[in-house]
């Protein structure tokens, strides 16, 4: 063991006269601070030793923990990704039945809109086809007028003439062959 500390402790120690064939010897007042300082030391060496080998463990427990970790979070984001893309394609597809049910309903519209204009043109020709021209028109009213007039003198000599039942019922009949 090399340290410094054992180095100070040399140092502190006086040089022993030695001779050739001695052995370095350590004093024996500084035997039990030795042996105390060893045993302190092995310990202490023992708790580092310890501690940087659980250090180690935790370390290694920690990178399998981060390595799960990393695998779940990458199982929650393609989980989200995917529960997205799937509400994404779930809208795509309402706004496709959207557009369709709007497409079939402007050709319902269209064909309702092509019906109309059919009939409309049936309505025009028929009123073509059917309608009265000026003349008639004038010709009805003249009829109008007199049927009115005769209606009037008729109800005008009911007037001047005393009137039993028998009379008012050929007045009546007149009246009704005329019109």
């Amino acid at each position: 063991m090399g340290s410094l500390f054992h180095l100070v402790l040399l140092a502190a120690i006086p040089p022993l006269e030695r001779s050739a064939g001695d052995a370095q010897q350590i004093p024996s007042w500084l035997m039990p601070a030795f042996i105390v300082y060893t045993i302190f030391s092995l310990t202490w060496t023992s708790a580092i030793s310890l501690a940087i080998y659980r250090m180690s463990k935790t370390d290694r427990s920690t990178d399998g923990l981060k390595a799960e970790l990393h695998q779940a979070n990458i199982k929650l984001l393609d989980e989200r990704d995917r529960r997205i893309s799937h509400q994404i394609a779930h809208h795509a597809q309402e706004v496709a039945n959207a557009m369709i049910e709007i497409g079939e309903h402007a050709k319902a519209t269209h064909e309702r809109e092509m019906e109309l204009v059919k009939a409309l043109g049936d309505a025009r020709d028929f009123v073509r086809v059917n309608a009265a021209d000026k003349r008639e028109f004038s010709e009805f009213c003249k009829e109008v007028r007199d049927g009115r007039e005769k209606m009037l003198q008729a109800f005008a000599s009911l007037e001047r003439q005393v009137v039993t039942g028998d009379d008012l019922r050929k007045i009546l009949q007149e009246v009704r062959r005329g019109a």
